[in-house]
C-alpha cells in the first residue's frame, strides 16, 4: 500500500472515533472510556510508524520540508502527553471531556496541515514506487509498534534520530510541578514569556523549580502548570 494512503487511512479511522466521542452523551462514561482507549492505541501506533519510518524518509526525499517534520514531531509530543493523561483518567472526571476536546482539536489541525500542505510535496518528491515501499515498511512496523504512549522518547539533539519510544538510558519518575497564579491580564504569554507546550489543557512556560522540587538530571528548565500542582512523569 502507498505510504501516504496508509497514513490517510489512519487519519480516517481516528476521525471516525472522534465523531463517535462527540456524539456520545454527557453521561455516556463507559462508551467514552472505550472510545478514548481506541484513540490512545490508534494515535500512539500512528505517531510511532510516522516517526520511525515515514518522517526520516520524507525528510531525505524532500529536505525543504525539514521544518514541517520537526514541527510535526513537537506536535506529536504534545499529543502523546495528553494521551498519557487520558489513559488513567476517570471518564466521569470533569476534565476528561475537556482533555479529549483539546486533543481532537490538536489532531485535526495536525492532519489538515499534513494532508493539504505536506503530503503533496512528499508525493511529488518520492514517487509511487518509493511510497509503496514505505507503505510496506510501515505495515510491518505496525506489528511491533507500541499501543500506549509511555515511555516518552529520550530527548535528542540529533536531527536524524526522529523515532519516538526509543530505549532510554535512564527512565521516568513522578515530580511535583507547580507555578504561581499568573496576573489576571496574562493569557498565553506570562510576564512577557511564551508558552512552549500545552499539557492537560493548561498553558506551560519555562521557569525555575519551586523550593522542594527534586532536581532532574539533564533537565535545566522545567514547565509549570497554571494554578495547581500535579505529579507528572518526567524524563531523567
Amino acid at each position: 500500500m502507498d505510504g501516504i494512503v496508509l497514513l490517510k487511512d489512519d487519519h480516517k479511522t481516528v476521525e471516525k472515533l472522534f465523531k463517535q466521542f462527540e456524539k456520545a452523551g454527557d453521561t455516556a462514561h463507559t462508551e467514552k472510556r472505550k472510545i478514548a482507549d481506541q484513540v490512545i492505541q490508534e494515535l500512539t501506533t500512528h505517531t510511532w510508524i510516522e516517526e520511525k519510518v515515514f518522517y526520516p524518509a520524507a525528510r531525505e526525499a524532500a529536505p525543504d520540508t525539514k521544518d514541517h517534520v520537526l514541527e510535526s514531531i513537537e506536535e506529536h509530543h504534545v499529543v502523546l502527553w495528553m494521551l498519557s493523561e487520558l489513559k488513567n483518567l476517570d471518564p466521569a472526571d470533569e476534565r476528561f471531556d475537556a482533555k479529549m476536546t483539546v486533543l481532537i482539536e490538536n489532531v485535526r489541525h495536525h492532519v489538515e496541515e499534513e494532508e493539504k500542505e505536506w503530503f503533496p510535496e512528499v508525493r511529488k518528491a518520492m514517487g509511487r514506487n518509493r511510497l509503496t515501499e514505505l507503505g510496506e515498511q510501515m505495515e510491518e512496523a505496525k506489528k511491533k509498534a507500541p499501543m500506549t504512549p509511555w515511555p516518552y522518547p529520550a530527548p535528542t539533539n540529533s536531527p536524524s534520530a526522529l523515532a519516538p519510544h526509543r530505549p532510554r538510558q535512564h527512565g521516568t519518575r513522578p515530580v511535583m510541578l507547580c507555578f504561581p497564579k499568573p496576573p489576571a491580564r496574562a493569557s498565553r504569554g506570562w510576564g512577557g514569556g511564551s508558552c512552549h507546550a500545552v499539557a492537560g489543557g493548561s498553558c506551560w512556560r519555562r521557569g525555575r523549580p519551586s523550593p522542594g522540587v527534586p532536581s532532574v538530571p539533564g533537565l535545566n528548565e522545567v514547565g509549570y502548570l497554571d494554578r495547581h500542582c500535579e505529579f507528572l512523569p518526567i524524563r531523567w
